[in-house]
């Protein structure tokens, strides 16, 4: 036996209404959705960078500190050199020659 429709039964045209209406929703759940995303990939970025920066920063001005540390080593280096080739010439000249004897070998072994 068929069931007689009751005045409250949805009729066809309500319930393709509905889904017209649940897929608006869904269509506004999903780009409200993106654009959250969006916006937290941003914001994820924004800090990301910000963080790499501030990294490469710090690691800039340990670089310059280190490269300033080894200038003065350089420096000092260089003066305790020329102090001995002026104090004690002979004995430069002869580490000097002793160097170059080495650095020859070492560059024409093969």
């Amino acid at each position: 036996m068929a069931r007689q429709p009751t005045p409250t039964d949805p009729t066809p045209e309500d319930i393709a209404k509905q889904i017209a209406e649940l897929r608006e929703q869904v269509a506004t759940l999903t780009s409200s959705l993106a654009a959250l995303t969006k916006a937290e990939a941003e914001g994820l970025s924004d800090r990301i960078a910000g963080e790499a920066k501030a990294r490469a920063d710090a690691l800039r001005a340990a670089a310059a500190d280190r490269a300033a540390g080894l200038q003065a080593t350089v420096e000092k280096a260089t003066a305790e050199a020329e102090a001995l080739a002026r104090d004690r010439p002979a004995a430069a000249m002869g580490i000097a020659a002793g160097v170059g004897f080495l650095l020859g070998l070492l560059f024409t072994r093969r």
